[in-house]
């Protein structure tokens, strides 16, 4: 960057004053404020007008949002964003919304506006609403480590040759990459023996030997807290086979075979682990909201391979109790999702809509809407006529085409029935998207006054799917399934905490199906409870903030100590994942 030297500024600023002296030497003091406040204007007032813009646009008035809502280019605003804001304006008069959450809606409605250019791209998407995330940047975390670079102290000016002073630093990040390491550390206990040689009663010499500073994780093992939690974080966080990890070792000049990495893992499971799982189960059924979901899972000591699966239990979104709890199960029978809620489970149960979640008594049932509306995007997505239609919209994506696509869907009638099924459902979407981060109990009613009314004409769709196509069709299987289970589908509308999908368990359980696809199979049912026990621990600590290695090493440092025993149902309850007693350095934000 070029820098101008001092002198030559003053001299600029000499020749400024100059003219504005030679300009202003005939007009009088009011003039003079008058030409002041107009150049002050045209630097700080053309800022101050945009801030104001910008504040009547999210002004709480609904009357000023309707007429600055939508620029003139776009499309009006769709009958969902109109009865969204019909439906504001009705809380802000009678002062059931707080101005923040207005704003706060009616900028996801804006935004969602202006997202939709034209209905023609929607069509051709076929997609539900998705949230946008904000973006991670490195550069805003706080450094592990700041190198400071100085000038020389005697470096001078080249131009005038005096020393220069110092006015700040300009600053850059960069990363670093350091691979794992393994240190084997030998520790040695001094021995001490009698000098004067004197025995015991069996006649042995009286021999002292220091104990160790902490016990071992597992008796006679060099297995260590660090190197388990490590284990783990690789194989069930980055998906890395144990096979791998016994190569990863060699190169670094360890030899650690994968059957060692198996056995400590395995037994520090069974002594740790497990306990800690079984108070997080515990913990779980006293949840209000509970999603449910499994994949398969073959187990190699079972004679029957294909009928095993991991199943994941993941605490609701608004819970304070953050948590998801694998289990293994040879089967996904009733008796399986018993053995996990109990037959006391009285809250809320979202899942898939598996014959098997129906038929568990005691509890509210819910049935996932994004599972339904896959089944009618796979009857959308196979036809050829929507083969023809995305065509037809890639050939010209502007409003003028809008008469030969409607001319086109009124010939193929069928495939109009299905996106309108489809159409409806984002609509539900777009209302959950919009109420996402307000309030349950103004959710609720937003969806008993917006949703409920369009999940009925989604409802009266479906069945003219359903009377149109023959059976064994998958519109017809789609229609069937969705009219099946509408009773539960429908029943998020009643509550404002209840979820309109399973997608919080579906993710979960894909943290799970990731790493499968590299180890494959479990050689045991040790193994799957095992693999089903760590997976619980390293996916709650990411629910809650944590680090997961960090914190997994934590835990197994803590319950060393009551390895011989059995362990306090109150060291329990402080090292849950979601505890509120756990140490800072344990989360991940602990540095910002």
């Amino acid at each position: 960057m070029v820098r101008i030297d001092l002198e030559i500024k003053q001299q600029i600023r000499k020749n400024i004053a100059t003219q504005i002296r030679q300009q202003t030497k005939d007009m009088d003091k009011d003039d003079i404020v008058d030409l002041l406040i107009d150049t002050v204007f045209e630097f700080q007032g053309a800022k101050e007008f945009n801030n104001y813009l910008k504040n009547a646009l999210y002004t709480a008035k609904a009357e000023n949002i309707q007429l600055t809502l939508f620029d003139l280019d776009t499309l009006e605003p769709s009958d969902v964003e109109q009865d969204t804001m019909k439906f504001l304006e009705k809380k802000v008069e009678s002062c059931e919304i707080t101005e923040e959450h207005y704003r706060e809606v009616i900028a996801k409605v804006q935004a969602h506006g202006k997202k939709a250019k034209n209905q023609l791209k929607e069509l051709g998407k076929l997609q539900s609403v998705k949230k946008s995330k904000p973006k991670k940047d490195c550069r805003k975390h706080e450094p592990d480590v700041v190198e400071v670079v100085k000038l020389d102290e005697d470096v001078c000016c080249p131009i005038c040759g005096k020393p220069m002073s110092h006015l700040g630093y300009s600053e850059k990040t960069v990363i670093e990459y350091q691979p794992a390491q393994y240190t084997v550390k030998k520790i040695k206990l001094e021995k001490k023996v009698c000098p004067a040689n004197c025995t015991d009663e069996n006649g042995k010499s009286i021999i002292m030997k220091a104990q160790p500073k902490e016990p071992d994780l597992i008796d006679k093992s060099i297995a260590t807290a660090s190197l388990v939690a490590g284990l783990a974080y690789e194989k069930f966080m980055m998906g890395t086979p144990l096979y791998r990890l016994e190569k990863d070792a060699t190169a670094f000049g360890t030899d650690l075979s994968r059957q060692t990495m198996s056995n400590v893992m395995q037994t520090s499971h069974e002594l740790y682990i497990k306990e800690l799982c079984e108070q997080m189960n515990r913990d779980l059924v006293k949840q209000n909201v509970i999603h449910m979901d499994e994949t398969p899972l073959q187990c190699l000591s079972l004679k029957d391979r294909s009928t095993s699966y991991m199943v994941c239990g993941v605490s609701g979104e608004h819970a304070q109790q953050q948590m998801v709890l694998y289990q293994f199960k040879e089967s996904r029978s009733k008796e399986s999702i018993t053995s996990m809620l109990g037959t006391d489970f009285t809250g809320v149960l979202m899942t898939d809509g598996l014959q098997g979640y129906r038929s568990y008594q005691g509890c509210t049932k819910l049935t996932c809407l994004a599972h339904a509306r896959r089944y009618f995007y796979e009857a959308v997505n196979c036809r050829d006529d929507y083969a023809q239609l995305k065509k037809i919209l890639n050939a010209s994506k502007n409003a003028d085409n809008l008469d030969k696509v409607q001319s086109f869907l009124e010939e193929h009638e069928s495939l109009n029935r299905l996106i309108a099924v489809l159409n409806r459902i984002s609509e539900l979407y777009q209302i959950e998207n919009f109420f996402s981060d307000v309030p349950a109990e103004l959710r609720t009613k937003a969806r008993q006054e917006l949703s409920k009314p369009l999940f009925e004409k989604l409802v009266l769709e479906v069945e003219i799917v359903a009377e149109g196509f023959e059976e064994k069709t998958k519109p017809y299987t789609a229609a069937a399934y969705f009219l099946e289970r509408k009773e539960e589908l429908a029943r998020y509308l009643d509550n404002g905490i209840y979820p309109i999908d399973n997608n919080l368990a579906e993710r979960k359980m894909k943290s799970f199906v990731i790493p499968r696809k590299n180890f494959l199979f479990a050689n045991s049912v040790e193994g799957a409870q095992a693999a089903a026990g760590y997976m619980t621990l390293l996916e709650s600590a990411k629910m809650n903030g944590l680090n997961p290695f960090e914190y997994l090493k934590y835990v197994l440092n803590t319950l060393k100590y009551y390895k011989d025993g059995q362990i306090p149902q109150n060291v329990l309850e402080e090292l849950v994942p979601y505890s509120k007693t756990l140490p800072k350095y344990l989360y991940l934000d602990s540095k910002n």
